[in-house]
């Protein structure tokens, strides 16, 4: 929430927060303050600007768009200090659910023919909240190179529909706050990056930090690569939480991904502490999450469609995405970077496309279909139950297989000494009992009861 001072300070002189009220009637347009002296009376383009122009001159304050359709022919430029405030974008007021089906837009409309709807630079208060904006090139576009976007900015309850370019774009910010963002039908193509939503930083003095997301919801994008983008170019971009996004890429065709964090710098912490909660991507697009250069992030998808896969890979700076943690329901890994990654995914047919130790995985086991630990190597998992471990001094794995017709396989375990803990798992439904025997310093004995009549594979750990 905006606070304002209850006399701020404009020019030297003690001034109270303003309040306009811009409304139409009868096909003509106009903008009255809260003594109902007339401010304006023109185009929508014109009432709306002089409105935010004259309640910033007044020391801040709240300009009220009424209920109504209000077609702009060039931008609208936030200022500092200034809410633009509508009356909803639908017939009731309530907050809205997110629209999964097209809704009827009413209430309080912009609309943007072609052009950006809101734009501005060094917006250090204010927001924008219960409206539409439709058909606009992009419909809140805020900051540039090495300039400031907007910062302590409250966006809530706002459809942007239909964008040309992209629904939201932010270069430089910091404590940007987003409540019920919903950006509908956005472009598709190959060449549609983060159509969307974009947030950018290229600058040391604001880094994204302190920002909350909450419940994003965007539909489109066949074929678009990154619908929801976080990207840092020479400078940081982290401390953001994503409450609750909501991708659904129809038509994608197996292209692009829902949501993209790309370093695009040389620093290894440059895009980092970015959490996002409860994600819901669908629509069959190539990737739910693609990390390039990221580190230290946490994400956490609660649904995505059965196909979806989550891509780590190093940037053009050769600087890896290492140290992250993936959890929800994830069907494919591929990685090209570092092995450091912590992936839980209690998909079933889950596997690695790529690439090598994940770390800690949570797999359901083939025999029993319970839910336990394993670890990953290649496109092989080593089941355990109380113990985590990997390869190291005193400690291996591997897979052994019992042939058909055979009642047992002698392993050979690597270690310089006698392993005092031998944990044996099935890759398949055994046959009988399997124990394990004749363990000495250079290995040990898997036996079956039954001989199985094909062969089984067998996952090992062993631990001195």
């Amino acid at each position: 929430m905006v606070r304002y001072p209850t006399t701020p300070v404009v020019d030297g002189v003690n001034k109270a927060p303003g309040r306009v009220t811009v409304y139409t009637k009868g096909g003509h347009y106009f903008a009255i303050d809260e003594n109902n002296n007339l401010i304006c009376t023109g185009s929508p383009t014109a009432c709306i600007q002089e409105a935010i122009n004259y309640v910033y001159n007044s020391g801040g304050g709240i300009v009220r768009i009424r209920r109504g359709n209000y077609n702009i022919s060039q931008s609208i430029t936030m200022l500092s200090g200034i809410i633009v405030k509508g009356e909803g974008y639908l017939m009731s007021l309530a907050e809205p659910h997110p629209p999964e089906e097209e809704t009827p837009i009413s209430g309080t409309i912009i609309n943007a023919n072609g052009v950006d709807a809101f734009i501005g630079n060094n917006i250090t208060s204010g927001g924008i909240r219960d409206l539409a904006i439709k058909y606009p090139a992009r419909g809140i576009a805020f900051g540039a190179t090495n300039t400031l976007g907007c910062a302590y900015f409250h966006i809530k309850n706002v459809m942007i529909y239909q964008p040309s370019v992209r629904g939201i774009e932010v270069t430089n910010f910091q404590y940007l706050r987003i409540d019920q963002l919903y950006i509908l039908n956005v472009p598709g193509g190959t060449s549609a990056i983060a159509p969307g939503a974009w947030f950018k930083n290229d600058h040391n003095n604001w880094d994204g930090g302190n920002s909350v997301f909450t419940d994003i919801f965007i539909r489109g994008g066949a074929q678009a690569d990154g619908v929801i983008t976080f990207e840092t170019d020479n400078n940081s971009l982290n401390l953001i939480d994503v409450i609750r996004p909501q991708v659904n890429m129809w038509g994608s065709n197996g292209v692009g991904a829902a949501v993209k964090l790309f370093n695009n710098t040389n620093g290894s912490s440059n895009m980092s502490r970015i959490n996002i909660y409860g994600g819901d991507f669908e629509g069959g697009a190539k990737y739910a999450v693609e990390l390039i250069g990221a580190a230290g992030n946490y994400i956490n998808i609660i649904y995505t469609d059965a196909t979806y896969s989550v891509y780590l890979a190093n940037n053009s700076y050769g600087v890896p995405s290492k140290f992250n943690t993936i959890t929800g329901i994830i069907g494919k890994i591929y990685n090209t970077s570092a092995w450091e990654n912590f992936v839980i995914s209690p998909f079933p047919g889950f596997s690695i496309a790529s690439g090598g130790i994940y770390g800690l995985v949570i797999q359901t086991n083939p025999v029993t279909g319970n839910t336990r630990p394993a670890l990953l190597v290649g496109n092989t998992a080593i089941y355990t139950d109380n113990n985590i471990s990997i390869r190291g001094p005193g400690r291996n794995f591997g897979t052994a297989t019992i042939p058909s017709g055979s009642t047992s396989v002698t392993v050979n375990h690597g270690l310089t000494c006698t392993p005092s803990v031998v944990n044996v798992t099935p890759l398949a439904q055994p046959s009988g009992n399997l124990w394990v025997s004749n363990i000495t310093n250079t290995s040990f004995t898997i036996n079956i009861s039954t001989a199985p009549s094909t062969n089984l594979p067998i996952a090992w750990l062993a631990e001195c």
